[in-house]
């Protein structure tokens, strides 16, 4: 049965095509390639992770026809079918054999547009006990706390 359902699903994608942008030239391991060339559309990788719900292991699996496959039907620890698909932003080194990866297009820019920088600056009096002057009351500054938005 698995495998009419595979095949049915993909007699169907060649029947109705779908025209999306694959975004191919984003960079998923990459934090700062948000953007891609090709649509120009906000893109940010989710990684899927498949476990066994019985024993927890992690399992090898795809993602296709808009679902999550295992390559094996069953656990190799315990022998359960059942899985579940654990979702992540981030992963990390020892996950990327287990992971998978989708392209998940966002519009809000808020993170961009946020961006502030604070700034603090503050003058220190220069030390007049080295060279035995008499410091005037002018350049004896206190700390002064400087903040700058952008």
């Amino acid at each position: 049965m698995f495998t009419w359902k595979f095949i049915l699903k993909w007699i169907l994608s060649y029947l109705f095509p779908q025209q999306n942008c694959k975004h191919l030239k984003v960079n998923p391991f990459s934090p700062y390639d948000n953007f891609c060339p090709d649509c120009g559309e906000r893109v940010l990788a989710q990684w899927y992770i498949l476990k066994c719900e019985n024993c927890l292991k992690k399992r090898n699996g795809y993602y296709i026809f808009n679902e999550y496959i295992p390559h094996e039907k069953f656990c190799k620890r315990c022998g359960h079918s059942n899985f579940y698909v654990e979702i992540k932003d981030d992963i990390q080194v020892y996950d990327f054999a287990y992971a998978s990866y989708k392209f998940i297009i966002t519009k809000e820019l808020n993170s961009l547009n946020k961006i502030k920088s604070r700034t603090q600056v503050w003058i220190e009096p220069n030390n007049d006990k080295v060279n035995n002057k008499i410091t005037p009351q002018i350049n004896a500054f206190p700390l002064i706390p400087v903040t700058v938005t952008t």
